[in-house]
């Protein structure tokens, strides 16, 4: 299945429509828009958490684009939780434990593999009493 991403996100493009319990994010093109908002970044590691994985992020140009998604987002939803989390040692994107990303997790072992690229997707934000946090898939 081919998947259809932007390169450089133009912080201005995005479009954010609120609805009772969600918020959804789309992208604008001058030719059409997108109903999520797939970000291609570079993985570094994954390491297990409690109840999940932490996929870890070194990679300066991957951080910059979802730092600046998360400080755009951030200005525009009330008590946004970001995409991105920091611990004292990495930033990484935290996963629950799911069949989906166990298989991606024992893949990168299998193959030894330190490094992928991903296409992170946002699909739509959901709002609960005290933050509003992403949905995110990686495709």
């Amino acid at each position: 299945m081919g998947h259809l991403i932007t390169h450089t996100i133009h912080l201005q493009k995005i479009q954010i429509y609120e609805s009772k319990y969600y918020i959804s994010v789309g992208y604008q093109f001058p030719y059409m828009k997108l109903t999520s908002l797939p970000i291609q970044l570079r993985i570094d590691g994954c390491l297990r958490s409690h109840n999940g994985h932490n996929l870890i992020i070194t990679d300066t140009d991957s951080l910059d684009r979802l730092q600046q998604i998360d400080t755009y987002l951030s200005s525009h939803i009330v008590n946004y939780k970001p995409i991105l989390s920091r611990d004292e040692r990495h930033h990484y994107l935290y996963f629950k434990q799911n069949p989906f990303i166990d298989a991606y997790v024992e893949k990168l072992a299998q193959l030894n593999q330190n490094q992928s690229d991903i296409i992170l997707n946002v699909i739509k934000l959901k709002k609960n009493a005290s933050s509003t946090y992403p949905i995110v898939y990686i495709l």
